[in-house]
């Protein structure tokens, strides 16, 4: 086989293991048309906190994506379950001395909305607070 190409030399010195790693990191990726999911479902968590009857409506100071999805490195459904996991962190301006367990109740209270709204009955909302 004629090699005279950069690419195909290139290619060529590749190692097995090389190949496969290579193989499997495209596989993880998630499709474009995930990717895009993601990006709406980022923004629709953003929005939905922000809505008129929402408990922290107005107290968003910043909300970004963390983790896997920041550095664009989110991952492929891993399971059957046709979902994917995006980190996002909502800088929520709650008083000082707020009990952490309130903080918490109010921003599941956000989320899940009034009955029969698009979260109300989501079961695999999941939250992990932190503080500084």
């Amino acid at each position: 086989m004629n090699y005279s190409d950069r690419y195909l030399r290139q290619i060529a010195s590749y190692s097995i293991i090389d190949v496969m790693l290579t193989d499997v990191a495209i596989r993880i990726q998630l499709s474009p048309t995930d990717y895009q999911l993601a990006v709406d479902h980022y923004h629709a968590i953003n929005e939905w906190l922000e809505r008129d009857d929402s408990p922290v409506k107005g107290q968003v100071h910043d909300f970004y994506p963390q983790g896997g999805f920041a550095i664009g490195a989110t991952v492929a459904r891993h399971s059957t379950d046709d979902e994917f996991d995006i980190d996002v962190v909502a800088d929520i301006n709650y008083r000082p001395n707020i009990d952490p367990e309130v903080a918490l109740a109010t921003l599941h209270d956000a989320i899940r909305g009034e009955r029969g709204s698009r979260y109300y009955l989501r079961k695999h909302n999941r939250l992990l607070i932190g503080s500084n």
